[in-house]
């Protein structure tokens, strides 16, 4: 009888979040690119590289997820509007696979839509590394989240800094403040170097680097730095533009 291989999700060591790097990251011994795939109008597949910069062969399984902001929070489900193909590809050592990224036909957006593709790193367990509590287990090595935008005919520019509108509210969750960012745009928010206080003034970081995405139609919270009330100004990058967007202050959520 052949034995049957488990997956186990308390064996994920780490998940990365692939979207502060311009064009490719890396994270192990596993390189993508692009971290910022995009389907256009008109378009019905765009392509994701993988590229296996170790000395073994591995196994990448890569998947498409709904992605949404409904509760403030990602939350990630099941879909079938866009499939990866291949689904799970073997990478020989120092190899590349070229994975698309396929609309499958069904109805397109106004604006966007939003997935996650995750890739999995799935290197199968050679028989003199088993023991007794491992078996014949496959188990995730590295996991990589990969933002994926999906434009139909009204998107002219999927990059449209005029189809980003942000305001800000400061909220209370268990006694502390929080930032509330709310996109009342068509177009998501990726957000950079999110800080408070005005020109001339000491400025307080929320966080470096990449702070996350606020999609069309979301709100999504961080919690405040010490010693920041939420009344200063805030000012951040969006979508990597040269030109910052401050916002003058907070409004009581």
């Amino acid at each position: 009888m052949p034995m049957k291989s488990r997956f186990s999700a308390s064996h994920i060591p780490a998940l990365l979040t692939l979207a502060a790097v311009p064009h490719a990251a890396q994270a192990g011994t596993v390189m993508l690119w692009p971290i910022d795939p995009v389907i256009e109008p008109g378009r019905d597949a765009t392509i994701l590289w993988l590229e296996n910069r170790g000395d073994t062969a591995t196994v990448m399984q890569v998947r498409v997820l709904g992605w949404n902001q409904d509760s403030g929070t990602d939350q990630q489900s099941q879909q079938d509007k866009v499939i990866a193909s291949p689904p799970i590809a073997r990478i020989p050592a120092g190899g590349k696979q070229v994975v698309r990224l396929i609309s499958t036909g069904g109805q397109r957006p106004a604006g966007e839509d939003a997935y996650r593709v995750i890739v999995d790193e799935l290197p199968v367990v050679q028989p003199d590394h088993m023991s007794a509590d491992t078996g014949n287990a496959i188990r995730f090595q590295m996991r990589y989240s990969v933002p994926l935008f999906v434009y139909g005919g009204e998107a002219r520019n999927a990059r449209q800094s005029t189809s980003i509108s942000l305001r800000c509210a400061v909220t209370d969750a268990n006694g502390r403040k929080q930032l509330q960012l709310i996109n009342t745009g068509t177009m998501h928010a990726r957000l950079t170097d999110v800080r408070f206080g005005g020109e001339g003034e000491r400025t307080v970081p929320l966080g470096s680097g990449l702070l996350g995405y606020v999609l069309p139609g979301s709100k999504v919270r961080w919690p405040l730095p010490d010693g920041v009330s939420g009344r200063e100004s805030v000012s951040m990058t969006v979508n990597g533009s040269a030109s910052r967007v401050t916002i003058p202050g907070c409004a009581p959520g």
